[in-house]
């Protein structure tokens, strides 16, 4: 299995995210984690590739925007952040 996935981007690009463990845990999430984003928004965790600023992010779907990734400013882990895993 391909660690790697392509996603369009809310301003329609598309990039090449790493979906793996070791790229997602830093961030406090794993891919396809279901979130409570800090302004609580539901949000899909979707993985990690460098943003518009340049260094690696963690980028999630929100289910209001579906089929469109986004991130959170530059935060390393967004648990800190106020971000909260939500149980199924």
């Amino acid at each position: 299995m391909s660690n790697k996935l392509n996603v369009i981007t809310t301003d329609n690009r598309q990039i090449e995210i790493d979906i793996s463990d070791e790229a997602c845990i830093p961030f406090g999430f794993k891919y396809g984690d279901r979130v409570m984003t800090a302004s609580n928004l539901k949000a899909t965790i979707k993985g990690v590739a460098p943003s518009n600023e340049g260094p690696n992010v963690l980028w999630y779907e929100f289910d209001r925007i579906p089929g469109k990734v986004c991130y959170f400013g530059g935060e390393k882990n967004l648990i800190e952040a106020g971000f909260k895993k939500l149980t199924v």
